[in-house]
């Protein structure tokens, strides 16, 4: 009865680990999106790595969209990228993301990869739009090697800028 209990009890606090974890998560994303949002200054590329946009149209009319980020020029450790299409319905959807909700730490060093340890080579947003004409709003966040110092940047990438594959 004892062993039942301590499992009970043990299974108990792991749940309510996992669902504060989700919590914090949720709650980060949603301030790095109000970031994102309400940011009114962006680039068009960055000189610490490099963001391209590619789009397909898809035989329902819609657009899939996906962003890929690579080409690290600096060491980037914990790596959180958000991107976010303009007009999107934010109550009713989530914006692609990645590094907020993972249990993995992204990390880019340049001309190294090891998928297992999180050392990546690049990242991939991808999204759908109703329209072929649209921007995406992408914000990447990272911290230095010794996870002290943050630095974020926000780019601007356009639809009309890129062939669409039909």
């Amino acid at each position: 009865m004892k062993k039942i209990l301590i499992i009970l009890l043990c299974l108990l606090l792991v749940g309510c680990q996992k669902g504060n974890q989700e919590e914090i998560a949720y709650g980060r994303y949603n301030e790095l999106l109000t970031q994102l949002v309400t940011n009114t200054s962006f680039n068009t590329s960055s000189e610490y790595f490099d963001a391209s946009l590619e789009v397909a149209e898809l035989d329902d009319g819609t657009y899939r969209y996906y962003v890929f980020i690579d080409g690290a020029r600096i060491a980037m450790y914990d790596v959180i990228a958000l991107a976010y299409l303009e007009n999107s319905d934010l109550e009713n959807e989530m914006q692609p993301s990645i590094g907020i909700f993972d249990t993995i730490d992204y990390t880019f060093i340049p001309n190294q990869e090891k998928k297992e340890d999180g050392y990546v080579k690049g990242l991939v947003l991808s999204g759908l739009s109703d329209t072929k004409s649209f921007e995406v709003k992408l914000l990447i966040e990272w911290y230095d090697k010794e996870l002290t110092n943050r630095s974020m940047e926000y780019l601007l990438l356009s639809s009309n800028e890129v062939n669409i594959d039909e």
